[in-house]
């Protein structure tokens, strides 16, 4: 999972709605029914990020819009874009709550954060508690 949130950061245009389909796909065929409400849940957070870019970033303007509040062509691609990397994020992350029970990912997190103790962290309270939020 760490290693795919790196390339979708790496990946851009075609080959990232490419991947956001396919992952996607996946995840509504393995778990179609928690996905969806996974989904409709960050659908507000969807929409408002892809009006701050729309709006937000500078560059040439969308025609059809008064001059005054208009969202830029370049803003609506880079928003676009992220909401396909969001989307594939949550898909490979429901992906892996299906396929991994608890313990398993207890483990998986109590590895990741091992150089934490370094730092003078407890990682196990630490991983406890991301589990349970």
């Amino acid at each position: 999972l760490f290693s795919f949130l790196l390339l979708i950061n790496l990946i851009e245009g075609a080959a990232l709605y490419s991947l956001c389909i396919l992952v996607s796909s996946f995840a509504a065929v393995y778990q179609l029914k928690g996905f969806k409400r996974l989904v409709g849940r960050m659908s507000l957070f969807f929409i408002s990020i892809f009006f701050i870019y729309a709006f937000a970033t500078p560059g040439e303007y969308v025609s059809y819009f008064p001059a005054m509040f208009a969202p830029t062509y370049e803003g609506v691609s880079q928003g676009l874009m992220q909401i396909a990397r969001l989307l594939a994020a949550l898909a490979a992350l429901s992906v892996l709550f299906f396929n991994s029970d608890r313990q398993n990912l207890m483990s998986g997190l109590s590895t990741l954060l091992k150089p934490l103790q370094l730092l003078g962290f407890n990682t196990d309270r630490l991983t406890a508690r991301l589990i349970l939020t």
